[in-house]
């Protein structure tokens, strides 16, 4: 155990750790900020994630994290304890830039980049310190701040040779350590970590079991079940060591027992017991009134239950291509053209029972992945705050439906289509508070950020009460550049706000720090197809805009239609079908520029024959002898012309091989392949 390289598992864990708490810190700022009051258990709750940072970094090594969180830590214990008068905005600010300091070398560990010390790490510790300074009376700006640990072992270099005896150096007691974690605790093996880092600063000797901490489920469902044992000798007292393991992150309790009491005396071989009589002052004896077997026993009980664990999403991303495999070889086994037309009455009923269990195994792992949307929504509080600030704007976020869930991919494709929405919200929508008071608005501007479940999909909108989209403007830079060829009475309002999705588009003349290059609701759009979504604009001027995205609860596995043109089969989402029917004779005509058009229920819709759109040769080409499915994309509706509907299925959606991409065949219509 003298290698000091932290085992990938562990950073792992302090990334996804670190991260979990950053993201607390921020929302308690936020309602801080709200309030404008830092509450007493608010303040506790940040000089606890404080503390769990600047431990779990220190265990870590990243010493310019540890210092900042120290300083930080230091400040909201003077707060905390003080109770001195403090500007609640100013305390936000500063532990903000505490905050995305850390945010950004975590990223930086998150993309495999080493942390060192830099010249930011010693500019914020000299504003915590010197904020410290004007906060507390009479310190003539000079703070005494004790100076965090440096020299923190690692749990790997400590001495481990169980029963080996010291010197004089070795502490006066010995003890057996049993720790037990809380039940939702997602971090054993790193709180384990911590728990031999904590000890090993004030004790010699120490063993621990299992002696390889590693992320695996045998070691940790062993820690759950019989608790993680530590044998240490030590010169604190039972109280001593106790307060130290429980005042440790997601630690329930601690049961110590003084195995036996040794003083190894200098000028002696000998061992004296130390007095341990009622009327010694009892911080001063090592030994307590042990836990009776009964509450270990609970304490053992307790520590079992553990509801929920945290899943390397690698590991789920295997699991669903795994399963979707499986979904393809169902298929292939029960459509194999080998039984076709056999009456295989076993094989029948076996084959139902199989899809039955792949259908269950199917919703199983989905749902394993589907997580609350809430995650992208509340970061979007932060970018309100800020641009507020920086805009000299009055602005407030209502958020709506953030319990909806959605797959976690879908949810990392998400972040930045929602921030570019809210910052176009801010900067181009919502007016300064002059201007809404002269409309006789509110001068407090409004966003909204609402999901919600429609079918297989979920649908987000983000509004905003601001001054609407200028049609006429945005007519006017189109046909500028060249996007706009007809005349502007043909243009539909909903067709006219859609230019601003396009590259290059922009109406702001001049550029600023959140604007006017052209670039945000491009990227925006080409997130949003990217998980198979779409987006569309509609607005009021005067009374604001409205962006809608519609996306697929699940990117992995699709419920399909397919269909037959010539010798091809192609399949078509479920949820995009309104209707499929078979079409007579008499009820397809031709627009004035050739077109084919279907009259159904008082409607004209466009018709597209699959066989010529690409190209594929076959004997039905009689509208009366083939079927007309009837779709809807992103609110169009375009009748399918094909030569017969094979039944429905579940499909798992591959992307297009690369020699595949260059031939443009998703702008004609094809999304992907599948087996």
């Amino acid at each position: 155990m003298s290698d000091n390289r932290q085992p990938d598992s562990l950073m792992e864990m302090f990334i996804f750790e670190a991260n979990q708490l950053t993201e607390q810190l921020e929302n308690i700022l936020l309602e801080s900020e709200e309030k404008k009051l830092i509450s007493p258990e608010n303040i506790n709750e940040i000089f606890r994630i404080m503390h769990t940072i600047k431990g779990s970094a220190a265990m870590m090594s990243f010493n310019n994290i540890s210092t900042v969180s120290h300083k930080l830590e230091d400040l909201f214990f003077y707060i905390r304890d003080e109770k001195p008068e403090f500007e609640v905005s100013t305390v936000c600010d500063l532990v903000f830039k505490v905050l995305d300091y850390i945010r950004y070398h975590i990223e930086n560990l998150e993309n495999g980049e080493q942390v060192s010390d830099d010249q930011e790490n010693e500019e914020l510790v000299k504003m915590i310190k010197d904020y410290l300074a004007q906060i507390k009376p009479g310190q003539g700006g000079k703070v005494d701040i004790v100076k965090p640990d440096q020299s923190v072992k690692q749990p790997t270099s400590i001495n481990i040779q169980a029963g080996e005896k010291q010197d004089k150096n070795q502490g006066a007691y010995k003890y057996k350590v049993t720790v037990f974690f809380e039940d939702y605790c997602n971090m054993i093996i790193a709180r384990a970590f911590m728990v031999v880092n904590n000890l090993s600063k004030s004790c010699t000797n120490l063993t621990y079991f299992p002696e390889e901490l590693n992320s695996d489920d045998k070691t940790i469902s062993y820690i759950m079940d019989n608790g993680f044992e530590l044998n240490i000798y030590s010169d604190l007292t039972y109280y001593d060591i106790k307060d130290l393991v429980e005042d440790i992150t997601d630690v329930k309790t601690a049961v110590v027992q003084p195995v036996a009491i040794e003083r190894i005396m200098e000028d002696t071989s000998a061992a004296s017991v130390p007095n341990t009589s009622k009327q010694e002052d009892q911080s001063k004896s090592p030994v307590s009134p042990e836990p009776n077997k009964a509450e270990r026993e609970d304490s053992r009980q307790t520590a079992v239950k553990q509801n929920i664990i945290s899943v390397n999403i690698n590991k789920l991303d295997k699991l669903m291509d795994i399963v979707g495999e499986i979904v393809i070889s169902e298929s292939m086994v029960t459509k194999n053209p080998d039984i076709k037309g056999l009456e295989l009455e076993n094989f029948s009923k076996a084959a139902r029972h199989l899809r039955k269990l792949t259908d269950e195994l199917q919703d199983m792992v989905l749902s394993v992945r589907m997580i609350p949307i809430e995650m992208s929504f509340s970061k979007m509080h932060r970018i309100v705050r800020d641009m507020s600030k920086k805009l000299n704007k009055e602005v407030t976020l209502e958020i709506i439906g953030e319990s909806t869930e959605v797959d976690k991919n879908v949810i990392d494709n998400l972040s930045d289509p929602l921030m570019h929405l809210i910052r176009n919200c801010m900067d181009h929508g919502l007016e300064t508070k002059e201007e809404r008071i002269q409309n006789n608005k509110n001068p407090i501007g409004k966003i909204t950020l609402e999901a919600k479940n429609t079918g297989g999909n979920v649908i987000i909108t983000v509004s905003d009460d601001g001054r609407g989209l200028d049609r006429q403007r945005i007519l006017n830079k189109a046909r500028k550049t060249g996007l706009l060829t007809k005349n502007d009475s043909e243009v539909t309002d909903k067709e006219a706000y859609n230019f601003i999705l396009l590259p290059g588009f922009s109406t702001k003349e001049k550029v600023t720090e959140f604007s006017g290059r052209g670039v945000g609701m491009d990227v925006v759009k080409q997130n949003i197809e990217n998980v198979r979504g779409s987006i569309s604009v509609d607005s009021e001027p005067g009374q604001g805009t409205v962006i809608s995205i519609k996306i697929p609860l699940t990117l992995a596995i699709i419920d399909g239609m397919t269909i037959k043109t010539g010798n091809n089969v192609y399949v078509i989402p479920t949820q995009s079908i309104i209707q499929s029917f078979s079409p007579t004779k008499d009820s397809v005509f031709s627009d004035i520029e050739g077109n084919d058009m279907i009259l159904v229920r008082g409607n004209c819709y466009p018709v597209l024959r699959l066989h010529k759109l690409f190209n594929i040769e076959t004997d039905v080409t009689q509208y009366e002898n083939g079927i007309i499915i009837m779709t809807e994309y992103n609110d169009k509706v375009v009748c399918l012309f094909a030569d017969a509907l094979l039944g429905q299925q579940p499909v798992v959606v591959k992307s297009l091989p690369k020699y595949l991409t260059k031939f443009g065949l998703k702008q004609v219509g094809v999304g992907g392949c599948t087996i």
